[in-house]
């Protein structure tokens, strides 16, 4: 087995994975960050709602793109294993 500083490397795989599926998540929200059109998910908001305070609503909008973010990240983790099941099959 291949060791580097006494830590077995297939112990850090793992680990390794966590960090690029951690990766994913801050580029799926910062690319949802730049896409989501703020004004027009206020504007559907704030028509059930009347009227929306701006601190209440940065909240709300960083709470939609953080859901987002981790429903997506989910559903890369699962493509990525599906894919990784079938091609070591």
């Amino acid at each position: 087995m291949a060791q580097y500083m006494f830590i077995e490397l297939r112990y850090l795989k793992p680990v390794l994975i966590w960090m690029v599926y951690t990766l994913f998540a801050i580029g799926i929200f910062c690319v949802l960050w730049s896409v989501l059109p703020e004004r027009k998910l206020y504007d559907w908001y704030s028509s059930d709602n009347n009227f929306v305070d701006e601190f209440e609503w940065d909240n709300i909008y960083m709470t939609i793109i953080l859901l987002l973010s981790a429903i997506l990240n989910c559903l890369v983790i699962l493509l990525t294993t599906f894919v990784r099941r079938i091609c070591t099959k």
